[in-house]
């Protein structure tokens, strides 16, 4: 009996971790007047969703810290949230990364590289 509830609780672990999902975005770049790095996510669907690691990568492959974040650990249906870097260097590509996790993810997002008046130079979906 205890060999049958062990096989079960591994079972249901891994199908857990098996709903976690890595969302990225990049490299793009948008030139001498890109100064701003933004990711959006919405969660389009039925359940909310866990969000940890929000990330915005340099060219270098470095993580730099997030000027503003309003992704909460838990994205209810429905919800948008952001995180973006302000300023970026005008000299080098940018990406961002998210985990997203829970039952039914249907989380979808994208990457803006703005100028500093807030004109899209390039813009790429989330997978």
């Amino acid at each position: 009996m205890g060999r049958i509830l062990i096989g079960l609780v591994a079972l249901i672990t891994m199908g857990t971790a098996a709903h976690a999902t890595i969302l990225a975005a990049g490299a793009l770049y948008g030139g001498s007047t890109q100064t701003v790095a933004v990711c959006y996510l919405f969660n389009a669907g039925p359940v909310l969703v866990t969000v940890t690691q929000p990330k915005i990568i340099s060219g270098a492959g470095a993580s730099i810290p997030l000027t503003f974040n309003n992704c909460p650990s838990a994205l209810f249906p429905g919800k948008i949230c952001d995180f973006y870097v302000n300023p970026i260097t005008n000299t080098q590509a940018f990406g961002c990364s998210v985990n997203v996790s829970g039952t039914g993810t249907d989380v979808r997002g994208t990457l803006d590289i703005r100028s500093s008046l807030g004109t899209v130079l390039q813009v790429e979906q989330l997978r």
